[in-house]
């Protein structure tokens, strides 16, 4: 079976307590979403300060002026150091073989320190977890990777951001390439009007997903937390439905059962 053939249990921004912006990052979320079973997590990555010499550093906010709208930030090293861990050891989660996404959305205003500083913490702590030469650079489409290649792998997913630095060569797969796509809930959710947002014909998204991987996410300049009903993401075949789990509300029921004995369950 392959990467496409499978939906995985992604959480959005896992590091944040209840709301989106203004609000307090902590490595103990983090730590209970790994817990969870979770094995996708969709990260903002910005510059820890206008420097040209920043360091990367998890938060909200928005790129534009490098504002990050939560009360305290976790520096990139905190969190991909906790990450290595717990992700894959025995007794701290249930599922320690199966692969872990990492989903870097690159808000760092094509920072070069920054950028290569986020490459530098992901091999010194996933040196030997990640993915093979064949898919460096991309050179391999992710979507047909067979799961046996990724058990016990680190894979990277990321936004632009990454070009023409060291972090290009370890990342699997992009959303601003042809074969991958970052979607809004809005655009299939029947209850976010025609005028909020650009709708998907849903046939087209399964389409898509037949040979593509798409990566779906809640709001993302909100203040607060909202989930979605992610019934209509499933049936349109979106491998990663990425969910508020510190929001446990009742849009969170059908996706916790759907996921109730495997973090990976094949469509």
């Amino acid at each position: 079976k392959k990467l496409k053939d499978f939906y995985i249990a992604a959480s959005f921004r896992p590091y944040l307590a209840i709301n989106q912006m203004f609000e307090y990052t902590s490595l103990k979320i983090l730590k209970r979403n790994v817990q969870n079973g979770v094995r996708a997590m969709f990260f903002d990555v910005y510059n820890d300060s206008l420097s040209e010499d920043a360091y990367p550093v998890v938060s909200s906010g928005y790129e534009k002026g490098n504002w990050k709208l939560t009360l305290n930030t976790l520096t990139f090293e905190s969190v991909i150091r906790e990450l290595s861990k717990t992700i894959f050891t025995s007794g701290y989660t249930n599922n320690y073989n199966d692969p872990f996404f990492l989903l870097l959305n690159l808000k760092t205003n094509k920072n070069f320190h920054s950028v290569n500083r986020v490459q530098e913490t992901v091999y010194k702590h996933f040196k030997d977890q990640l993915l093979p030469s064949k898919y460096a650079y991309q050179s391999s489409n992710l979507a047909d990777a067979p799961i046996r290649d990724l058990m016990g792998k680190v894979i990277l997913i990321t936004s632009q951001g990454y070009e023409n630095t060291n972090l290009a060569e370890l990342v699997n797969g992009s959303w601003n390439t042809d074969n991958l796509k970052k979607i809004s809930y809005k655009s299939l959710d029947t209850g976010t009007p025609k005028s909020d947002a650009i709708k998907m014909n849903i046939d087209d998204v399964r389409t898509f997903n037949d040979s593509g991987l798409s990566v779906v996410v809640p709001p993302e300049d909100s203040i607060f937390t909202y989930n979605y009903f992610p019934e209509p993401f499933f049936t349109a075949g979106c491998q990663f439905i990425c969910m508020n789990y510190q929001r446990n509300d009742h849009f969170m029921e059908p996706y916790i059962t759907k996921f109730n004995t495997s973090s990976f369950v094949e469509k």
